[in-house]
């Protein structure tokens, strides 16, 4: 009788375990879907301010700042460094050789790219990898490399850097 007692306790117990185990688990789902959430929100506020702000200066780049955004985390680069470099290199697209998508100045202006989303993915994919990967991680260490012998370079990214920032909604 005392082991029937036992194992009817041991069974509660675990049943009981159970149920806390399922309840922490479901905590945590609930968790991770919030915060799946709430990096969704802050994506999409982001892709809105980057696209007003080329708007407002009536850039071709407006209608790529889900691209721009997007390549940006997939690259772990900052959301508006790419825009922002555009800014310095050609006025947010104004100023590029015919046809040649290159909003970067990338190789002194004299790559040609396939088309806007082309450019967008080499250029932050490099930044991401050859720049941000060695350690470039700002606009200061990247100036050296990127835009020598400019000793603005690196001021001019990060003003049009905080200028798209501020204009977060």
């Amino acid at each position: 009788m005392k082991k029937i007692f036992v194992i009817i306790a041991l069974l509660l117990i675990g049943l009981s375990l159970t149920r806390k185990v399922h309840a922490s688990m479901a905590d945590i789902s609930d968790l991770r879907v919030q915060k799946e959430i709430e990096a969704a929100q802050e994506r999409i506020i982001k892709i809105e301010t980057v696209r007003k702000y080329l708007k407002k200066h009536n850039s071709e780049l407006a209608a790529y700042s889900e691209k721009l955004v997007k390549e940006a985390e997939k690259n772990e680069i900052p959301w508006h460094l790419v825009a922002a470099i555009s800014g310095v290199e050609s006025t947010f697209c104004k100023r590029i050789p015919y046809e040649s998508y290159n909003c970067w100045g990338w190789n002194n202006g004299n790559t040609y790219f396939k088309d806007y989303e082309d450019a967008i993915t080499i250029v932050s994919t490099t930044l991401g990898k050859k720049y941000f990967g060695r350690g470039l991680d700002t606009p200061e260490k990247i100036a050296p490399v990127y835009a020598p012998p400019s000793h603005t370079w690196a001021g001019k990214v990060r003003w049009f850097m905080a200028q798209i920032e501020s204009s977060k909604s």
